[in-house]
């Protein structure tokens, strides 16, 4: 008999499960597949050949997460990806966005001195909203009053007005009209507008690619915040990682093992 039984072998189930394990409860969890990892895998769809199937790069597992469950013990490395982004143009131009800002604003200044010095507004301002939601992120949505709280003691948090108001804007505004505030080189914001797009079908000037934008700048790799990094062994040193974990911390795994049905015996416990 089981405490918990989690059905997929994903991510999110094998940290759920390694932590409710951690916590001493007798934990199964069953995977449809041969292999965990959901559409964080590695595989060999050709002899020889091993690819990420699903996803490709790594920047929103929590540092938190990384820690508590040990995963770098357990086979986890991760090489930023630096610079983040580089952009050829069909004049023989070329705009390389780096970790660093001090490297980016040099490459902006080959385009416009004005944008480079937009770049550390954009920058500045990136920051402030990652300060600003970063108590969100391991927590329960906010109730009303939390939110009136967090308000309250906005000045704790040293955010200038500006960018409070622009970071409330972030959740329904465009990613075009946001870069235009900051921007004027069409090269430069090229540069920048892919993250409002990447997975999503909808343009640049589409309603809610600012948070888009958003999601892609709150993460961070080796402490790098913004930073995204590439996997030794693709996306599968992840989620491989992860199943070495919850094993050590006493999980049963069980993949080929579908699950037919859910089967509630009891009433759902009240509050």
């Amino acid at each position: 008999m089981f405490d918990v039984i989690v059905i997929g072998g994903g991510h999110n189930g094998l940290v759920c499960a390694s932590y409710l394990a951690k916590a001493g409860l007798k934990v199964a969890l069953f995977e449809r597949r041969e292999i965990v990892g959901g559409a964080c895998v590695t595989e060999e769809p050709w002899p020889g050949i091993k690819v990420s199937m699903g996803a490709y790069v790594l920047s929103l597992l929590r540092e938190e997460i990384i820690q508590e469950l040990e995963l770098r013990r357990f086979g986890l490395k991760v090489y930023i990806k630096d610079p983040g982004m580089f952009l050829p143009f069909p004049n023989g131009k070329k705009l390389y966005l780096w970790c660093d800002t001090k490297k980016t604003k040099k490459e902006i200044e080959k385009f416009s001195k004005k944008d480079a010095d937009g770049y550390e507004r954009w920058q500045s301002f990136w920051n402030s909203f990652a300060t600003l939601v970063e108590p969100f992120m391991l927590n329960p949505p906010p109730t009303l009053k939390d939110a009136k709280e967090l308000l309250t003691n906005l000045d704790a948090l040293e955010i200038e007005e500006i960018n409070l108001l622009n970071s409330l804007q972030v959740f329904a505004r465009d990613a075009k009209s946001m870069l235009d505030s900051y921007f004027e080189t069409e090269e430069v914001k090229a540069g920048l507008c892919l993250d409002s797009v990447v997975g999503t079908f909808a343009a640049p000037s589409t309603p809610g690619t600012a948070y888009v934008l958003a999601h892609h700048v709150l993460g961070s790799v080796n402490g790098v915040q913004g930073a995204w990094g590439y996997v030794e062994g693709g996306m599968g040193g992840v989620t491989q990682a992860m199943k070495k974990a919850a094993e050590h911390y006493g999980v049963s795994i069980y993949t080929t093992t579908e699950v037919d049905e859910i089967l509630v015996k009891t009433e759902r416990l009240k509050e």
